[in-house]
């Protein structure tokens, strides 16, 4: 009788090289993949879309804006220079919103040291706000060569409806500053004490800015609302001077400092003098 030849199982051993193959190829085979269809993209120029590139007219206003001095953006944003507003996004500005935010606490801290405006927005009072911006583009509407930055900034206190609005240039000049808390608890200075020799490059962010004189006026006709946001036409003006300034070796250049108040807001706010 034969002897039987035992044929050995050698399934489970083929099963682990399929696994072992299969996990190989799991960990080589993207590798393999990305390295090919890296390398094909290699010997590819493709175009940047056309909207990432600027023009050069677009860089050459953009550059000649930044130069412009404190007073000339003034003039751009209040009509002294003709031109054309529009709301913008806030990319398209020299400042971050945190920059503009921090600029305006800082500026603004000179006008409630003075008791001129009735709180102070820096949180190191303990005084804690939200806020939301806006930036308003003001062009020259001749060559649509210049163009200046209005921020919208409004501060909210976390724990009450109590509000302050403040409208400033990119230098740090606060053009109108408005609140609609009240004023039972405060003793409100005159405007007039805000601005003088001492503070005048500070309130400009100018060193070759100086004050020259102050006289008080008694009429409101040259007082303007800078932006559509801005209503002056139920306010009560509490006290308007004529400032004169002087930039370096220019002529006198006047301005009109104000105050003013209806039943639900207070403000303060400066314009150059037509």
């Amino acid at each position: 009788m034969k002897k039987k030849i035992k044929i050995p199982n050698i399934f489970p051993f083929i099963l682990v090289l399929l696994t072992i193959f299969t996990v190989a190829m799991g960990f080589l085979l993207p590798e393999y993949l990305l390295n090919k269809k890296q390398e094909a993209k290699m010997n590819i120029v493709t175009f940047a879309p056309e909207e990432y590139y600027l023009s050069a007219n677009t860089v050459m206003a953009r550059n000649t804006s930044e130069k412009l001095s404190s007073l000339d953006k003034i003039n751009l944003i209040t009509g002294i220079w003709d031109s054309n507003m529009t709301e913008c996004d806030m990319s398209e500005a020299f400042l971050t919103e945190i920059e503009a935010v921090n600029l305006a606490v800082s500026q603004m801290e000179h006008f409630y040291e003075r008791r001129v405006y009735p709180v102070s927005l820096d949180s190191n009072y303990a005084n804690w706000y939200s806020w939301s911006t806006k930036v308003y583009k003001y062009t020259d509407a001749s060559f649509n060569t210049y163009t200046a930055y209005l921020w919208v900034i409004t501060f909210s206190k976390y724990d009450s409806d109590e509000k302050h609005t403040i409208y400033m240039t990119e230098d740090g000049v606060i053009l109108n500053a408005e609140t609609n808390m009240s004023l039972d608890d405060f003793h409100i200075n005159s405007i007039d004490t805000a601005y003088n020799s001492y503070a005048i490059t500070k309130i400009f962010q100018d060193s070759n800015i100086s004050f020259e004189y102050r006289k008080s006026l008694n009429y409101s006709n040259s007082i303007k609302a800078i932006c559509p946001d801005i209503n002056l036409n139920e306010v009560d003006f509490k006290g308007i001077y004529r400032l004169t300034i002087r930039d370096g070796y220019s002529e006198d250049m006047f301005y009109h400092i104000y105050q003013y108040s209806s039943d639900s807001t207070y403000g303060i706010g400066i314009i150059p003098e037509k």
